[in-house]
């Protein structure tokens, strides 16, 4: 079981649509057995990019649904997105969204997780909420490829200034396999310029989801829910969203005295890329060691042989 923020509930009572956490009762959701996205490249390794394809499409119909609705959630990461027993992806914790308006600049609060964050956030501006959302599914769909997050975010500084450079870069061994359309999907998605970063539709129309035939053309279920949403009144999901407060208040109140702390996925992805970094680092000292015993060898055997 997972424990919500109380008024979160209210809204997935709303949005009970496809590819998004349906709600059991007012606290307690449905019980996913695959846990999170997070947990699961924890456990078993960055994904195949066919695989990758078909999680980060479900991902990004649910997003599709909610900025259709004009909702945006401000907190997409690995966390948010569960695993059901039948394997695919729903997305959650709506302790963020919000209902936009049309206006470009419409969100002002810093929300997000931090790793997950766009430079525009970062500076503290006023911001797009449903470019925001993009740029965090960039760094879901980057992370699931790679098992690593791409920028720093232990020092917030250094974390603009790569974003803002484009100062990142695939590992060598997940460069070597993947494919162009996908690398160009996440340059798209990570552009630091909110303008020219891709749309929610560019995403789901790219060459790089086209790639498998069967992503082409949304399912019945998939089109009717999109349908659904473009005629929804939105008055209804205002009145819920605007009751949803960023500093998550609530969730305090349940929890108790404080907040928890944990040990987060962004942390565990930074805690295995610096152990394997380590590893690699020990594994080349030991090399060079037995490499300078050699030659050590091999030089006392030459000066026996000049003596003898």
């Amino acid at each position: 079981m997972f424990l919500f923020h109380s008024k979160t509930t209210k809204l997935n009572k709303e949005l009970s649509k496809t590819n998004i956490l349906k709600s059991d009762g007012y606290i307690i959701l449905d019980h996913i057995s695959n846990g999170s996205y997070g947990e699961y490249i924890i456990d078993h390794g960055a994904l195949k990019e066919k695989q990758a394809r078909i999680w980060f499409r479900q991902v990004a119909l649910a997003v599709q649904y909610l900025h259709t609705m004009e909702i945006v959630h401000r907190d997409i990461k690995c966390e948010n997105i569960l695993i059901t027993e039948h394997y695919t992806v729903k997305l959650t914790d709506f302790g963020f969204s919000k209902f936009v308006s049309s206006k470009r600049l419409n969100c002002s609060t810093y929300c997000c997780s931090l790793g997950y964050a766009p430079p525009e956030i970062l500076t503290t501006r006023p911001y797009d909420g449903k470019t925001s959302d993009i740029w965090s599914l960039g760094v879901v769909l980057y992370v699931m490829l790679n098992k690593k997050m791409p920028f720093n975010r232990k020092n917030m500084k250094l974390m603009y200034k790569q974003q803002v450079k484009r100062d990142w870069e695939h590992q060598p061994s997940v460069e070597k396999i993947i494919s162009e359309n996908v690398k160009l999907c996440i340059d798209n998605i990570l552009q630091p310029e909110p303008r020219k970063r891709w749309t929610i539709d560019q995403i789901l129309h790219s060459d790089w989801i086209k790639m498998n035939h069967r992503l082409v053309n949304m399912t019945d279920q998939e089109s009717f829910a999109l349908v659904e949403a473009q005629n929804q009144d939105k008055t209804v999901y205002q009145k819920h969203l605007k009751k949803i407060k960023a500093d998550r208040s609530d969730t305090q109140q349940i929890l108790g005295r404080r907040s928890p702390r944990f040990f987060s996925i962004a942390q565990q992805l930074e805690s295995i890329s610096s152990s394997n970094r380590e590893t690699n680092d020990r594994n080349t000292s030991k090399y060079m060691l037995k490499r300078s015993l050699r030659i050590d060898n091999i030089l006392n055997n030459k000066n026996d042989l000049i003596k003898n």
